[in-house]
Formats: structure tokens, sequence, C-alpha cells
């Protein structure tokens, strides 16, 4: 299923292009950023593994891509955000409770897709150049869910050691 949330459905998102200092074009969010809130609140009440943000609005951005996956923790379920740059990734440890904050501090900003892999499907939200907010929800494709959501998992050799 694929629809684009607009005028009509009183879910149009409006983006202002600027253009900074050094002459590089930014994406700036002018209205309504409950929106995006809401659809990433959606989103996290289903049973979300992993979330992929990608497609930087800026060309000169630190990180190319974010990857969010579900990791248990000192004994409690967190996510794990690894941001990547160019030759290195950064991983930081989020309580549940602050995962949409920080997905909200990436997503219009910094990032112009989100993937969301559930057991149900997947669902992207993209924004385009006009700045609407598109939403597809493909529900043939269902991630498998891994058994392995410890924060050190066991590398996968073809030959055991030991």
């Amino acid at each position: 299923m694929r629809f684009a949330l607009t005028k009509n459905s009183d879910k149009f998102r409006k983006i202002k292009r600027i253009i900074d200092e050094s002459g590089v074009l930014k994406y700036m969010v002018i209205e309504d950023k409950y929106i995006i809130k809401e659809e990433i609140s959606h989103l996290l009440k289903r049973d979300v593994q992993r979330i992929v943000l990608s497609n930087s609005s800026d060309l000169c951005a630190d990180y190319k891509k974010y990857d969010i996956r579900r990791i248990m923790h000192k004994g409690k379920m967190q996510y794990q955000i690894t941001a990547y740059t160019e030759k290195q990734a950064f991983q930081t440890n989020v309580d549940m409770l602050l995962l949409q904050g920080k997905i909200l501090e990436i997503f219009p900003d910094k990032m112009k897709q989100l993937n969301a892999f559930t057991t149900d499907g997947e669902i992207s939200l993209k924004i385009t150049k006009k700045g609407k907010l598109l939403k597809n929800i493909n529900t043939k494709n269902s991630f498998k869910s891994t058994s392995d959501e410890t924060h050190n998992r066991k590398k996968n050799y073809i030959l055991k050691e030991g």
C-alpha cells in the first residue's frame, strides 16, 4: 500500500528551502512537526526490530546513515543507535522511552528517509523535494526476528573456534 499525505488529509508537510552561510542547501521543517511525531509514535507502538535512517538532506553531513536496532543490555531492553561516517561507526544505547526524541532529532532535519522493519512488514517514511511526507507500508516482507538481541553478538565463523 502506497500513499502520500496530502493537504486534503490535513497531513501535508511543508519544508522551506534554506541556504546557509557556506552555500549548502538545507531543508528545515516549518509546519506541523507533530505530524511526523505522530507517525513515529504509531510506528514505535508496533513491534519494531530495526530502523534505518538514510538519504542525508545535507551533502556535508557528519553521518551518512543511522541504524537503530533493539538489544538486551544490562538486563533491560534498549535500542542501539549506530551512526555511520565514511570509515567509522559510533554506537550509543538509548532507553525505549527516549527513542522517539532521538529519532525526531534525526529524521526530518538530517535524514529524509526512514525505514522501519517490524514483524508485520516494512514501513518507510520519505520526505520529497517538495516537502511531502510519503508513507509506504509493505506487509509482504516481514522481518525475521533474530534470537540474538544481546549487546555483544557472537561472530559467525565458517569454521568453529577451538
